[in-house]
């Protein structure tokens, strides 16, 4: 009997003491004297994690951290401007849905579990179609790519190149390494009003990145003007007006007559590397200037030899461009012989 007695006893203080519990975890009191800013409306800035879908979706922004540098600079501007409540529009911003549409749209929950507390006068103030923000980081990229591109040695030559091409069948362009002659010429080509242009590469993954590259600098990824196409791959479609293909896939295609002959401009690059696909190529071309008067052919390398190449051409009209290389300053220190006495010891030791 004692037993039973003590054990609802003890059932009865575990009841008593879950109950207290459960009241103390409910008390609003102690959660807001905890957390005083829990219920407090607070700044976008402080939701930069949970903004980045939402971001890439209502704007297309794919790079938040950019997004958010130049947000924080704005900001900081604008706060030196002393700009009032309603004068704070960002940039000339157009929304792409109502506020109340996009108010719907924001997150629920933070990264740390908790509500999102963002209220519409703050989302009427944020950018979220930022046009002036997307054109400021495209014309930064733009101007980068153009000074690179003048940089090169090669651009020098382009007004020369593109003149020339309109009075030759035939171009040799012999450039040292990294004069950029792969990624320019073709650009230069489709500049010269051509739009059919084939560049052949020995290896494929010359191909593949040479077509990233120069889609990059032509401001054109996401469309089909620069494509490749290699053995079982290729992204090339009806208007691409630039391929950088295989030698050996060019080969294959010269038994469609019709496939050849709707290139205008084909540009053979490392020519020098003698081999079985490029001396064929070399000869088939040679077929193709003899039946096509409107047809063009530029063959470009590092070490060619220009004599050999212009006396196999020698019945057309060839144009020949040198471009040289990049020259570095070389600086020579010389530091003066210092005697190693632990080998002075050594011999000693053996003696």
């Amino acid at each position: 009997m004692d037993y039973r007695g003590k054990r609802r006893r003890n059932e009865s203080d575990s009841k008593h003491n879950y109950k207290r519990r459960r009241s103390r975890s409910r008390s609003p009191s102690t959660s807001t004297k905890s957390r005083p800013d829990l219920y407090k409306d607070k700044k976008i800035g402080d939701y930069k994690y949970e903004l980045a879908r939402f971001l890439e979706e209502q704007s297309g922004i794919t790079n938040p951290k950019d997004f958010w540098t130049f947000y924080d600079k704005y900001q900081a501007v604008q706060a030196s401007k002393n700009l009032t409540s309603t004068e704070t529009k960002l940039l000339n911003i157009h929304f792409i849905e109502p506020v109340k549409a996009l108010y719907d749209k924001l997150p629920v929950l933070d990264k740390r579990g908790e509500r999102v507390r963002i209220s519409p006068r703050r989302l009427r103030q944020f950018p979220v179609n930022d046009t002036d923000f997307q054109q400021k980081t495209s014309f930064a990229k733009l101007k980068k790519l153009k000074t690179a591109q003048g940089d090169l040695p090669i651009a020098q030559h382009r007004n020369d190149i593109i003149e020339k091409l309109k009075e030759a069948r035939v171009m040799l362009i012999a450039g040292d390494t990294g004069c950029g002659k792969s990624t320019q010429v073709p650009q230069y080509v489709l500049e010269a009003g051509y739009n059919k242009i084939v560049c052949t590469q020995p290896r494929r993954i010359a191909c593949v990145s040479l077509a990233k590259r120069v889609a990059y600098e032509t401001l054109t990824e996401y469309k089909n003007t620069v494509g490749y196409q290699i053995r079982f791959e290729k992204t090339k479609r009806a208007d691409t007006k630039i391929v950088f293909m295989t030698e050996g896939l060019l080969l294959r295609q010269a038994s469609e007559q019709e496939t050849l002959n709707s290139y205008d401009v084909i540009i053979l690059d490392e020519v020098h590397e003698r081999h079985l696909y490029g001396d064929f190529l070399i000869g088939i071309m040679k077929c193709l200037l003899h039946k096509r008067d409107d047809f063009k052919l530029i063959l470009m390398s590092a070490t060619i030899n220009l004599q050999l190449f212009t006396d196999y051409f020698a019945e057309e009209n060839v144009q020949v461009i040198e471009v040289p290389g990049r020259l570095y300053p070389i600086e020579m220190h010389y530091r003066p012989i210092i005697k190693d006495p632990f080998r002075e010891k050594k011999g000693q030791i053996r003696l």
